[in-house]
């Protein structure tokens, strides 16, 4: 990964962190200890996505605003062509339903409470 890519990376990451709507989804994957496969594998993969772009981290910030969160993993690349493979980006992605079907189920719940 070339150093600007890093420095890309840094700043999604950033964003994620800074963001309440977007952080259980980059502390999902530290938990997992995916990130780095994951955001590797998005610049690896959607090389297109600079056009019209200074930086990749603006369509990479794009994705994240534009698909909601279940397809956060789903739609990020395609996994088959990744080095982990597949199986391993479908069986995360099915922890991450689980994960997402659990926290909206507290999160609405929470609410309910007030």
């Amino acid at each position: 990964m070339k150093v600007t890519d890093i420095e890309n990376i840094n700043k999604v990451i950033r964003f994620l962190k800074e963001n309440k709507k977007y952080y259980p989804f980059y502390s999902f994957l530290r938990k997992n200890g995916c990130a780095d496969k994951f955001f590797h594998n998005m610049i690896k993969d959607h090389i297109d996505w600079k056009e019209g772009c200074k930086n990749i981290d603006e369509p990479i910030i794009r994705y994240f605003k534009t698909v909601n969160c279940e397809s956060f993993i789903d739609f990020a690349f395609y996994w088959g062509y990744s080095k982990e493979g597949f199986n391993f980006w479908e069986d995360l992605n099915k922890t991450w339903l689980r994960f997402v079907k659990n926290y909206k189920s507290f999160t609405y719940e929470k609410q309910e409470n007030y």
